[in-house]
Parts: structure tokens; sequence; C-alpha cells
């Protein structure tokens, strides 16, 4: 999809506020923002996720009263219900969580984008059914409850309302929190020791299953291969960084180290296991380690990436009117301006 002012005159349309930028928590930036608005009580955000790997899609998400879990799967089950809402050419879905439900609505490589008219229609039958299960916000401060806030405010881009004593109550515990993090030490003796219990018990594991599946199949050999390192890795990283108590790139580099020497363990186990019974090395089980060495390096490359561990704590606070326009000719540059001006807007 091209940033051809879509957005901004669905905005219009709907008399909805645009916001040139958009990003939701660690969930990415939308890529021609989006636009906040209210319908029916609940409040409304709607923006466009690029995919570099299948069709962009179009996300509406509907804050609401908070819920119980089983309420969220019922409220999920009954939108999926909606007739048309799932059909053969457009598979939408639904995600329910506590306080909102976001929708997806991939949109075709070829042709126009859904318009407001056919936006609103999915719109208030996705209400109608938010509101059997879920209350809309009440115009109060969602945090005191004491105060009126008609202002529409984006918490790490999620949309509620929030007074400006709480916004600022907030952000001062969350400096509190950020500056006892930075303090904090790396517990590197008890992340270590973790560590090396799971990867003991993942060896052994792992080593014997190399063992008795010594005469399967190649393809059998690459599953099990893939399984093992995944398993092997996810088991150590997540464990360490519990023990650790810190995001901490040499705690990441440990657990990568941590990984290997598990999946090098694994494999003289087997090994041993053949010297111990007299049986010959098989082909089938020099691939299994080759395999699988190899996708432990893989995964061990992709899980140094991800954000394991205790982040810093942070929030940020956001007007939508301070920064916002329904005015599609209005110079972004300007909006721009405008959107960062807030004392509330914080890194």
């Amino acid at each position: 999809m091209k940033d051809d002012g879509y957005l901004p005159g669905l905005g219009l349309s709907l008399g909805f506020i645009y916001l040139p930028e958009w990003r939701v928590g660690a969930g990415g930036d939308y890529a021609f923002g989006g636009i906040f608005g209210e319908r029916a009580g609940y409040l409304i955000a709607i923006g466009v996720m690029k995919n570099s790997e299948g069709p962009d899609s179009l996300h509406m998400i509907v804050r609401h009263v908070a819920i119980p879990v089983a309420s969220t799967q019922e409220l999920q089950k009954a939108i999926h219900a909606i007739p048309g809402f799932r059909s053969f050419l457009t598979q939408k879905r639904a995600k329910a969580a506590e306080n909102f439900v976001k929708i997806s609505w991939p949109l075709p490589r070829l042709g126009a984008a859904p318009d407001a008219e056919k936006i609103t229609t999915l719109l208030d039958l996705v209400l109608k059914e938010v509101s059997c299960h879920a209350r809309h916000l009440d115009g109060k401060c969602e945090d005191c409850q004491a105060v009126t806030s008609p202002e529409i405010v984006l918490v790490d881009g999620i949309p509620g309302r929030h007074c400006a004593a709480c916004q600022r109550a907030t952000l001062s515990r969350k400096e509190a929190e950020a500056a006892e993090y930075d303090t904090r030490k790396v517990d590197y003796p008890k992340g270590i020791r973790i560590g090396v219990y799971i990867a003991l018990a993942m060896a052994v594991l792992w080593g014997l299953i190399g063992y008795v599946a010594r005469n399967v199949s190649s393809e059998t050999v690459t599953q099990i291969a893939g399984t093992g390192s995944l398993a092997t890795g996810l088991a150590i990283f997540w464990s360490m960084f519990k023990a650790l108590g810190k995001k901490e790139r040499r705690g990441q580099m440990l657990a990568s180290v941590i990984t290997l020497a598990s999946s090098l363990g694994a494999s003289a186990i087997s090994w041993a296991g053949f010297l111990i019974y007299g049986q010959p090395v098989s082909l089938t089980w020099l691939m299994m380690v080759v395999v699988g060495f190899a996708l432990d390096i893989g995964v061990v490359a992709v899980l140094c990436i991800l954000p394991w561990g205790k982040s810093r704590p942070t929030v940020k606070f956001q007007p939508v009117t301070a920064g916002g326009y329904n005015d599609s000719a209005l110079p972004k540059e300007q909006v721009r301006g405008q959107l960062f001006g807030s004392i509330l807007d914080r890194p």
C-alpha cells in the first residue's frame, strides 16, 4: 500500500484525528501513522501495518473496560462468528485482550483499500459484540476514576483516558523504577549456574534421543535436530535471563556459549553410547550432529536479537489532540513539530 493520503482521508470521513506517526510499544511503527477517535463510547485507533512477506494489514484497536480472561475468549469467538468476517477472500482476524480488541484486515495487493463505509459497517458490528461483553470507558481517568479526561491519550501507543496528574505520577514511578534498574547488579553466578543445570539436562535428553534415533530417515533426523536445537536454546535463554534479572549483552553471549556447549554435549553422549555397545557410527547419526549444530548456531543468532530478560521500565504518553489534525492539507512537517511538543511526550 502506498502513502497516498488514505488514512488522513479516512480520518476525515470518520471524524477521527490523524497522527502522522504511531508506534505501539515494541510492536513496531505503523507505516502511515494512525487515526484516533470515539464511537459508541469506545475509543478507536486505526492504522496500516506493513508486511514485507505478505499483504499489508489494516489494524483497528477498540479500547474497553478490563474484563476477565474467560470473557476475552468468548468475545474473540463472537467477533469471528460475525457474518462475512472470515471469508475465502478476506481472512480477517480478531485478538481480544484484557482491555482492548485488535482487528486485522488484510489489504488487497491490487485494488483499493476498504473505504469508510465498509470500515464503519465492520466497526459497528464489532462494537455490537464488544458491548455484550465489556463496557465502554466512561470518560473519566482510568487511573484515579476521579477526574474527567475528555482528551484521548496514547500510552505506549494504546488509546486511553488519563488525567495530567496521573500521567505525571506514572512518569515519576517509571523514572524511579528505571533508576533502580540502572543500579541493579546482574547476578552472573546464579544465571550461569541455572544455565549449566539446564544445559546438562538437555544434553542428556537429546543425547539419548540421538542414540535411539540412529537408524531413522534423514527427514526425521532433521526434525529431531531442529526440535532439539530450538528446545535447548529457548530453555537456556529463558532460564538464564530469569536468573540474571536484567537484560544484558554479556548475559546473552554466555547463554549462547552454554547453548552450543549443550549441543556438543548431546553429541558426545550419543557417541559414548556407540562406543560402549560397540556399534558403528552411522551416516545418519553424523548428519544429525552436523545439522543439529548448524541449527544451534542459527537458533543462537536469532535468540541473541530477541528482547530476552527484563528491559528498562519506560512509558510514553502522547495526547492525541496535541499533535493530531483532521485536515489532510496541513503540511506533515508542521504536524510533526506539534506532535512532540507536549511536555508529557518524553522518550
